[in-house]
């Protein structure tokens, strides 16, 4: 019932609004369920791709069912082991919880429709022209993984992907713990690849 109500009213604050909603959500709820997995999304988002000349973040809006994560230390067993179960079906993304930036989920055919190859006269990449003339102020194109949690729910790990480029993007390991008051925080991060 509440899960209804919560739904009822984050679709009200987001009238008009299907893609790219961004209506207040408190970020120390709630622990558990998919709406944990959005919250500690956000905190993610706002947390490593929002900087001063950030306007807007493009996030693709299914999980990405390839992600997977090595060590980083401080991870339970038990977060790695739900990651691991959770991973094994993709969800869709969103809405998720007020970031400091509109969020603009797209999906995978509408990335698919830029254009692709390399530019003979000036060694661009079409898509990445095309991306930033389409998502102007982007800090690229993000892809998520599911969130993978402990048994207490007060740490969190995921997989983010970014590209930003044709040589800029990166993969990173997030490892997020849940203080008393029930806000989400990055604790740790490590690189998994760089381009």
């Amino acid at each position: 019932m509440i899960s209804l109500l919560r739904s009822a009213a984050l679709a009200a604050a987001c009238t008009g609004m299907v893609r790219g909603c961004t209506a207040p959500h408190p970020r120390m709820l709630p622990a558990s369920g998919l709406a944990a997995e959005d919250t500690v999304w956000a905190v993610v988002l706002d947390s490593l791709y929002v900087v001063e000349r950030t306007r807007q973040l493009v996030v693709y809006d299914r999980t990405d069912s390839l992600a997977s994560i090595g060590t980083i230390p401080g991870i339970e067993s038990a977060t790695v082991h739900d990651f691991w179960s959770r991973s094994r079906e993709t969800r869709g993304v969103g809405p998720l919880p007020r970031t400091r930036v509109p969020v603009v989920f797209v999906d995978r055919a509408t990335i698919a429709s830029l254009p692709t190859g390399i530019d003979p006269n000036s060694s661009e990449m079409p898509f990445w022209r095309a991306f930033y003339e389409r998502y102007p102020g982007s800090s690229g194109l993000i892809s998520l993984s599911r969130v993978g949690f402990n048994a207490a729910r007060t740490q969190a790990v995921l997989n983010v992907d970014r590209g930003c480029g044709g040589l800029c993007g990166n993969g990173v390991i997030v490892l997020l713990t849940r203080d008393a008051a029930g806000r989400w925080r990055v604790a740790a991060t490590r690189g998994t690849w760089v381009s």
